[in-house]
């Protein structure tokens, strides 16, 4: 398994180079914050980015520069939650698989209206400018008028493809394998550290 994974890792770089060989700074970037690479239909890459340990934490209220004191009563009772509690911390640094996890299996961003209407499942391959479009792949959904419609996803609607049954499965598993790793990483950073290196705040939203 080890040796599979240098060799999708050495693919991996070997597509970032198409965009990135001239820049060793970029190259060396890429290939420290890959996790692991994986194989789907066709020979087709998913790569899943190492992410950053979050310890800082702001909670907005009200609107406009105005809060009721419930609403500051609230946003502070979320800063000592921060403060204190481990599951709090556990979630928020797993909100970023989990939100992709729900896209995949649901086909909705986490936080969709019910009402809005999304496209189904699609792969989007990496595209830097100047560069051709790379054999590296993201699971995405977008809203279906705007998809349809807008200027924005113009490039998209040229490039994206169907995800299938198949790929989507082996998304499904490889991030469940990247949240298992990241737990392991987060219960290792909390016996290391406990939540001392945390740093919240609230503030009143414009």
């Amino acid at each position: 398994m080890k040796a599979n994974n240098e060799t999708l890792k050495a693919a991996y770089m070997q597509e970032i180079a198409k965009a990135w060989g001239d820049d060793a700074k970029m190259m060396a970037y890429f290939e420290k914050k890959v996790s692991e690479v994986y194989e789907l239909s066709g020979g087709k890459l998913f790569a899943f980015e190492k992410p950053k340990i979050k310890t800082r934490f702001c909670f907005g209220c009200g609107q406009n520069a105005y809060a009721t004191d419930k609403e500051i009563s609230d946003a502070e009772d979320e800063v000592t939650r921060a403060y204190n509690d481990a599951n709090f911390f556990m979630n928020e640094n797993l909100k970023e698989v989990d939100d992709i996890i729900t896209i995949v299996n649901t086909g909705k961003p986490a936080d969709a209206c019910e009402w809005k209407q999304y496209t189904q499942l699609m792969l989007r391959p990496e595209s830097y400018t100047g560069s051709p479009l790379l054999n590296v792949w993201s699971p995405v959904v977008r809203p279906l008028y705007d998809f349809e419609n807008e200027i924005r996803f113009k490039h998209e609607r040229e490039i994206n493809i169907t995800c299938s049954d198949k790929d989507k499965a082996l998304i499904l598993s490889a991030l469940e394998n990247e949240r298992n790793k990241l737990i392991k990483r987060l219960n290792s950073y909390l016996k290391r550290n406990g939540l001392k290196n945390i740093l919240a705040w609230s503030y009143i939203s414009d």
